[in-house]
C-alpha cells in the first residue's frame, strides 16, 4: 500500500503497477505469504526510493512508513498453534537485551520476540515494545513483564482472531488467562 502526498491510497498490482483499489479487489493486488520475500521486496522498496531521492537532490529517508506499508490479510485457515506462557518465556529469555525488542504473535499462532523495527506490520498481533539495556529479556532478565506479556499477547490474539484486524496491546487488565483461553478455543 503506498499512501500519496494527498492522501490517496494506491496499491501495487500484480502487474507492478500502482492501482486505485477502493473497492478492495484483492486477485487485482500483489498478495504475498512468505514473510522473507515480503521483507526483501519492502527493503527493494526503499532502497529504491532513496536512490530516486538523491538523484533528485533530496535527502533519503530512513522511515518510509509514511510513504508505503504493508497491510496484513487475514486467511480463511483456522490457526494451527495457541502459543503458551513457557513459549513467551523462552522468546523473552533468548532476546537480545542489548536491542529494543516486542513480543508478536504471527498469524499460525506462534509467539517471538523480535528486534523492534523487526517489520512488526507483518505480525496480527503486536505487544508493547521493550527498551534496550533494561534487563526485560535476556539470559540475565527476572522477566518481570512475563505475566503480563502474555496475558496481553492473550487478548491481542482473541481480537485478531474475532475481528481479522491487527492488534496492538500495552497494558492488561486480566489477572489469569482460564477464561480467555476457552473464548480462543472456539476457533480452534
Amino acid at each position: 500500500m503506498i499512501r500519496l502526498s494527498d492522501r490517496t491510497v494506491k496499491y501495487l498490482g500484480i502487474d507492478g503497477k500502482m492501482i486505485d483499489d477502493s473497492q478492495k479487489n484483492y486477485a487485482k493486488r500483489l498478495m504475498m505469504r512468505d514473510k522473507k520475500r515480503v521483507i526483501q521486496l519492502t527493503d527493494a522498496l526503499r532502497k529504491f526510493i532513496n536512490i530516486r531521492l538523491k538523484e533528485e537532490g533530496f535527502h533519503s529517508i530512513e522511515d518510509v512508513t509514511d510513504v508505503f506499508s504493508v497491510e496484513l490479510i487475514r486467511g480463511q485457515a483456522s490457526p494451527q498453534h495457541l502459543f503458551t506462557k513457557g513459549e513467551i518465556e523462552y522468546e523473552m529469555r533468548m532476546a537480545d537485551d542489548r536491542l529494543g525488542n516486542v513480543l508478536v504473535v504471527d498469524e499460525d499462532g506462534y509467539a517471538h520476540v523480535i528486534p523492534i523495527g523487526g517489520y512488526t506490520e507483518l505480525y496480527p498481533v503486536v505487544i508493547e515494545s521493550w527498551a534496550q539495556r533494561k534487563n526485560y529479556v535476556g539470559r540475565y532478565s527476572s522477566l518481570n513483564e512475563l505475566e503480563n506479556a502474555y496475558l496481553m499477547a492473550l487478548e491481542g490474539w482473541l481480537e485478531y482472531l474475532e475481528t481479522n484486524e491487527a492488534a496492538y496491546r500495552d497494558y492488561t487488565e486480566l489477572t489469569d488467562d482460564k477464561e480467555i483461553r476457552e473464548q480462543i478455543q472456539r476457533f480452534y
